[in-house]
């Protein structure tokens, strides 16, 4: 089967989705035999390139303009009808939240079945941004939410509170995300080497892009908590990593609050790293403050290393992690509550190690790349047999 699988950001960008989107691509190829092309975006104008990104044909459409995070051009639909005309896929595979590529390989394409994998909604903090996307939604993400043929999430516990999705219930399955437990676990012979960079510190580790539009990510929660038990903890680190043009604001911020000596930003780091960065931490946080957060990949890859995790009750957050078993969550944006969590972790050993065990255990049980290939086959192959059993009717 040829599939062909559109996403506004693919490999080498690193990302939740783009780390998604290259799991399925992989397995949908090794394990399933399909013939899988990628279409894409990139940054200025141009024209539309054809170029192999992490061993898949892939299609570059040019950008004419950027909102926010989301790269728009007008005359996408058009490029994308020529594409499909050229490849003849026989069913298209489109990821959001990022808007408009979606939207457009929808409109785009003409007969060929159309599977939507809405990774979040699209929910801002401020008011304009909540403005702008009751207008997407109103114009372009309610159209294309009712056209797909077959929508996929990552969990069901985020369709179960989201208006949107739970209204599309009678052709919506679950592909969760997964973790590369070859690469993300316990054990490693290199870990001594990161420990030693840190020797003596207590670390609290983010993992995330810090540009102005991932905002919602919380770093500033994060930091702000970091403050409140710096003299409790003297030698409390905060490890930020991943890249982004609002890191001088996150360093001005900790600045202000005398963190110079507790808080590092490293930049972003090969997955190999990143593993072991998992490892060295006493605690992952993802802070996040509403629903952008659709899963949050960063915390299942640091339970997949036995390291315990605290998330906010926002999102699929709350399928990512159990709370006081794998993990805690806490309310979102609330400085006292998340420094508590913190604390509470770091003062009690056995408490910890027991949320680090049964991360492992919950990570091996159900956050397989395998098991969501195989959810996200199914899809496919169901969704091109109903498409072709109509049109013979």
């Amino acid at each position: 089967m040829r599939v062909c699988l559109a996403t506004p950001y693919f490999a080498p960008a690193r990302g939740g989705v783009e780390t998604y989107t290259l799991q399925m691509c992989t397995h949908l190829r090794d394990e399933y035999k399909h013939d899988v092309f990628v279409i894409t975006t990139r940054s200025g104008p141009g024209m539309v390139r054809v170029e192999e990104r992490a061993g898949f044909k892939t299609y570059t459409l040019p950008t004419s303009i950027k909102l926010s995070n989301t790269p728009v051009s007008l005359d996408w639909r058009r490029k994308l009808s020529g594409i499909f005309a050229i490849e003849q896929p026989d069913v298209i595979n489109a990821h959001t939240p990022v808007p408009f590529l979606a939207d457009m390989a929808e409109r785009a394409r003409g007969p060929i079945p159309f599977v939507l994998t809405v990774h979040n909604d699209i929910e801002k903090s401020t008011f304009l941004g909540k403005l702008i996307g009751a207008a997407y939604y109103r114009v372009l993400g309610n159209k294309t939410l009712e056209h797909s043929d077959s929508i996929v999430a990552t969990s069901d516990y985020y369709v179960d509170t989201s208006r949107r999705l739970s209204a599309q219930r009678s052709k919506l399955s679950i592909a969760t995300c997964g973790v590369d437990t070859d690469l993300f676990h316990p054990q490693s012979p290199d870990n001594t080497v990161v420990q030693a960079d840190y020797e003596g510190r207590r670390i609290v580790l983010f993992v995330g892009t810090m540009d102005a539009t991932h905002a919602h990510k919380g770093l500033d929660i994060l930091i702000r908590s970091i403050a409140q038990l710096r003299d409790r903890y003297e030698n409390i680190l905060l490890l930020a990593v991943g890249k982004g043009d609002a890191i001088p604001r996150y360093q001005k911020l900790a600045n202000d609050l005398g963190l110079n000596n507790h808080i590092l930003f490293p930049g972003p780091v090969e997955n190999a790293e990143l593993a072991e960065c998992y490892r060295s931490a006493d605690v992952c946080v993802l802070p996040s403050i509403n629903r952008s957060e659709g899963l949050g990949l960063v915390l299942i890859e640091a339970s997949a290393c036995q390291t315990p995790t605290i998330g906010t009750r926002v999102g699929g957050i709350p399928c990512a992690i159990l709370d006081n078993r794998t993990g805690l969550l806490v309310l979102p944006a609330d400085v006292k509550a998340l420094a508590g969590a913190i604390d509470r972790i770091l003062s009690d050993s056995t408490f910890a190690t027991s949320l680090g065990v049964n991360g492992l255990r919950h990570v091996k049980e159900h956050f397989t790349w395998r098991a969501s290939a195989e959810a996200m086959n199914n899809v496919l192959v169901r969704t091109v047999y109903d498409h072709r059993k109509e049109c013979q009717q």
